[in-house]
């Protein structure tokens, strides 16, 4: 993956980050980021999803006793959609723009897991959010992981 695409994600006007320092330092690191996982957000932004990034790798716990997949070795992220890019205007659960991202998430090519945390992990999530979905814990989020 290259530099400049890792700098088209974190300059992407529909990227936005609760913690825009290590969230930045984390996409434009390779050894943080793996390049699937900056192919997934790639392809959401080409897909004109908005997208507020609420942990990346750096400002998530180490997540590793929990396999390769993981924050902690860079393949995996949380967030949520927002329909646009005014602050805390986000997707409710079940709207169609949010069901619209689980299910373009889930059907990606480097698509491992969708993680819906309990205000999120309803019927009609869990059904456009693939084969690998399961319920996740902590603030409201979703989170996506990649092969």
């Amino acid at each position: 993956m290259s530099l400049e695409t890792r700098q088209w994600v974190v300059n992407h006007p529909h990227a936005h980050f609760f913690n825009k320092a290590p969230n930045h330092a984390d996409i434009l690191n390779e050894n943080k980021t793996q390049t699937n996982l900056i192919e997934m957000i790639v392809n959401l932004l080409n897909k004109n999803h908005i997208i507020y990034f609420t942990a990346i790798n750096s400002d998530h716990h180490d997540d590793s006793s929990k396999g390769l997949h993981s924050h902690h070795n860079g393949y995996a992220f949380d967030c949520w959609p927002m329909r646009t890019d005014k602050p805390e205007d986000y997707f409710d659960v079940d709207s169609e723009g949010f069901l619209k991202f689980l299910h373009d998430a889930s059907t990606h090519m480097y698509y491992y897991q969708i993680g819906l945390t309990p205000d999120c992990h309803t019927k009609a999530a869990i059904a456009v959010s693939g084969n690998n979905c399961f319920e996740d814990d902590g603030a409201s989020h979703i989170h996506i992981g990649v092969v």
